[in-house]
């Protein structure tokens, strides 16, 4: 028979057990402010053609459409009727500052994942895969980055290319000048200028920036990449309903049919068409819900 004291324990540690279970499903730092909120706010970048950029005042982008699938993703799984998006423009240097901050929520932009900064941020599943090259002008002499000793090559500072580009001047003893710009725009404008030989960026962006800066004709690319970039979207450690959300939103839109007609909106230049490696990514990020 049990006495009063061991049902009183019983009951305890029963209460104990529920009060540590309702805690355990308590929503995470960034979900129960946007449930508050009602606002969810985002990181833009002002001139990463095509993935997120500004124009006429509209913030746009294959990030950005990725992003706005994340926010009604967020809307649903928090049960809201409408959730607020508000865009805050960052750039190369302020991106992590401003997710580790809390001042965005996620940054939907051309980050790429690797593991140091994953020691201060946290990813979504990679949304694009791509590499560094460069631009010279149609008339230039440089057909690789292994001609670029005694030139100058402009990159935006902050960025994993001005690092992989010292690295690689390194390694490879090329007498390269490193010129570090404030933005791919700069650094557009610096080479159909003259100031400098080359501009270094991930690949899909220059030829975003090319077309954009009507310099698609007066600018070639050479055939070599060096280096491999798997973008994704960054927010703030330890988000854990936030990530679901995130992870959710991507891998339905990786299975979604306006999947080709998203890609297509965007890198039409590049064909239209996803490369194998993309197309991989796709399949081994549409996880089942």
């Amino acid at each position: 028979m049990k006495t009063p004291t061991t049902t009183f324990s019983l009951l305890a540690t029963l209460g104990i057990a529920l009060m540590t279970t309702s805690a355990a499903h308590a929503l995470d730092a960034t979900m129960t402010r946007i449930k508050k909120t009602g606002t969810i706010v985002m990181g833009h970048r002002d001139a990463a053609v095509p993935f997120s950029y500004v124009d006429a005042g509209v913030v746009k982008g294959y990030s950005i459409d990725l992003c706005t699938a994340v926010a009604d993703t967020v809307r649903r799984d928090l049960g809201l009727k409408d959730l607020r998006i508000k865009w805050v423009a960052v750039d190369a240097k302020t991106r992590f500052s401003a997710v580790r901050s809390g001042k965005i929520d996620i940054e939907c932009g051309v980050t790429t994942n690797t593991l140091g900064r994953q020691k201060e941020v946290d990813f979504s599943p990679m949304i694009f895969v791509d590499g560094a090259n460069i631009l010279v002008k149609n008339e230039s002499s440089i057909k690789s980055v292994l001609d670029l000793s005694g030139k100058s090559v402009a990159v935006a500072g902050g960025t994993t290319t001005e690092n992989a580009l010292k690295v690689g001047f390194e390694r490879r003893k090329i007498d390269g000048r490193v010129v570090v710009v404030r933005d791919h725009v700069d650094g557009i404008a610096a080479l159909m200028a003259g100031k400098v030989d080359a501009y270094a960026a991930d690949q899909s962006v220059l030829i975003g920036l090319a077309l954009a800066t009507g310099g698609g004709n007066a600018l070639r690319m050479p055939a070599e990449q060096f280096t491999y970039e798997p973008y994704g979207l960054m927010f703030r450690r330890g988000q854990v309903d936030f990530r679901v959300s995130v992870t959710r939103a991507l891998a339905q839109t990786y299975r979604s049919p306006q999947l080709p007609e998203l890609f297509s909106r965007w890198f039409s230049a590049l064909g239209g068409k996803p490369s194998p490696l993309l197309e991989t990514m796709f399949i081994l990020n549409g996880l089942a819900d």
